[in-house]
Order: structure tokens, then C-alpha cells, then sequence
């Protein structure tokens, strides 16, 4: 059995992330870095990035003494960490209390010798789908406000439909400025992932802004890819994934290049997914260590 210990702050988003892979009965999930014991723990725990901070050098040692294997999935860009975060993962990873750190961002890997594995997400059975027409998009600010306003205002005149967006940690200030777009849905709040999904679903595309920094592929992306969305992305590098099409995915460099008669043909998106992405391929591939 392999332990997954998440963090109290990602706990939900956490465990629909390895749900396929729990519901296997591959791993076993740990919502919290305290249930973490060094004498008890399977002999492979997989870490989260923040997980991996929350638990005292002296145990995550004293589970390498007992024979155990650290591993560690970045779910995010490791330049976006900050920079406590990231020196404490790079001297675990340079001094042996990781045995393997693996990243979706082929960029993170270049620079610092972490093992590539595509995105990790569970395909989820119970999500309801519909086809509105307009588009949605889930994040936090992270710089792109700008961006998105453009976007947003574009929309506005171009279009009839709506836009959704969903942006947590948004500057009230910013709120306002996008709240006085027509057309545009803002709520500046966290829901759990699996409303969040049910939200996006509605829609019948998909906006995957990412920051200039990411070159691996998104959760939005992915997600558009296993619920056979039309997605809208500003990450060029999607290009290289083996479902990309042009039939549903368009990338952009700015508002101008958003073809909005594309984004509001409600046509049926071939799903051509195989579960690329599912956490039981890379729990497979742990097996190696035991």
C-alpha cells in the first residue's frame, strides 16, 4: 500500500486528485501532514509541495532510516514557490529524504533535475454536463488580471454569452472593475473542487490562462480534455500533448486572436481521452520501489 499525505489547506482538492487511484484501493489517503508517523507509514509516501514543509526534518529522516521512500508530486510551477519553499525541497532532494520529485512542468525539470509525469487528476463519475453557451474560468489572480479583463471586455463586445469567472483571491478594486463588464458572472470565492467542476462543466468552453513562467499543461486543460470541452489557452506548449486538436483546442497570444463564432458553436467534441492522466499510472510506476 502507498500513503498519499495531503494538507489541511488542499485537503478536498487533494483527495479528488488520487480518487481513482483510492477508490482502487492502490493508496491510502491521509488528508493531514500530522497523521504522518515515521514507525507506521507505508513503505512509499507520496508528499504534496506543502505537506512536505509541514513535517519535521527529524521524522521525514527517521522514515528513511526505517527503510521508507519519499516522493514528491508538484501539482504547481516550482518557480511560482516561494523561496522558503523552494530551498527546503531542494535540500531534501539533494541530501536524499526525497527519493524522487516529480513535476508536470518540462521547464521545472530542465532546471532542476526533477522527473517529468504528466498531470495528475482523477476523471470523476458524477459530474453533471451541459453545453451553455460562453466560457469559464477558474484560478487564482497570480498576475493574469490584466489578461483576463481584456479578455472579459472582448467578450462583451463581441458576444452574447456570458462570462464566468472565478477568481478567490481577486483585489476587491479589481472585482468592481470586472463586475461593470456586462456580461460577466465574477464570483471572488472558494468552492470545493467538485462544485467547481459541476460550474465549469456547464459551460461549453473552457478558458486555461496560465502564467508566463508554466510550460506544463494545466488542470483546466486537462480537465477540458477528459470532459471533452472546447478549450481556450494562452500555454502554446499544449501543442505537444498527445490530444491536442484544432477541432478543440485554440491557443492565443491576446484577446484578439479569440474566434468567438468557435467559442459559441455548441458542436459535439470528439473524447479521444485514455485515462493519460489518471494517479493509477504513476502509482504503477512507484511500484518500481517496492
Amino acid at each position: 500500500m502507498i500513503t498519499i499525505i495531503g494538507n489541511e489547506s488542499l485537503n478536498r482538492l487533494n483527495y479528488y486528485v488520487w480518487k481513482s487511484a483510492i477508490d482502487a484501493g492502490l493508496v491510502e489517503y491521509l488528508s493531514t501532514s500530522k497523521a504522518f508517523n515515521p514507525n507506521l507509514s507505508s513503505k512509499i509516501t507520496v508528499l504534496s509541495y506543502i505537506s512536505v514543509a509541514e513535517i519535521d526534518e527529524i521524522y521525514l529522516k527517521a522514515y528513511c532510516r526505517n527503510g521508507g521512500i519519499l516522493i514528491l508530486y508538484l501539482f504547481d510551477s516550482f518557480s511560482t514557490f516561494p523561496e522558503w519553499l523552494q530551498s527546503i525541497i531542494i535540500k531534501y532532494n539533494s541530501n536524499g529524504i526525497l527519493k524522487e520529485v516529480f513535476s508536470f512542468d518540462t521547464a521545472d525539470c530542465c532546471s532542476y533535475g526533477f522527473s517529468y509525469w504528466p498531470q495528475i487528476c482523477s476523471m470523476l463519475k458524477t459530474v453533471r454536463m451541459d453545453n451553455k453557451p460562453g466560457f469559464y474560468f477558474a484560478g487564482r489572480n497570480k498576475g493574469r488580471f490584466d489578461l483576463i479583463r481584456k479578455i472579459a471586455e472582448s467578450f462583451y463586445n463581441n458576444s452574447n454569452s456570458n462570462a464566468h469567472i472565478r477568481i478567490p483571491d481577486i483585489e476587491e478594486n479589481d472585482a468592481t472593475i470586472l463586475r461593470r463588464i456586462g456580461n460577466v458572472v465574477l464570483d471572488n470565492f472558494m468552492i470545493p473542487y467538485e462544485l467547481m467542476l459541476n460550474e465549469e462543466l456547464s459551460y461549453n468552453c473552457i478558458f486555461d490562462l496560465t502564467q508566463d513562467c508554466q510550460k506544463g499543461l494545466s488542470w483546466r486543460f486537462v480537465e477540458g480534455i477528459m470532459y471533452g470541452k472546447k478549450i481556450v489557452t494562452n500555454n502554446p506548449n499544449v501543442m505537444s500533448s498527445p490530444f491536442y486538436n484544432d477541432s478543440q483546442v485554440r491557443i492565443i497570444r491576446t484577446p484578439n486572436d479569440l474566434d468567438f463564432e468557435w467559442i459559441e458553436n455548441i458542436s459535439i467534441v470528439s473524447n479521444i481521452y485514455d485515462d493519460s492522466y489518471s494517479p493509477i499510472r504513476f502509482i504503477h510506476n512507484l511500484k518500481k520501489y517496492e
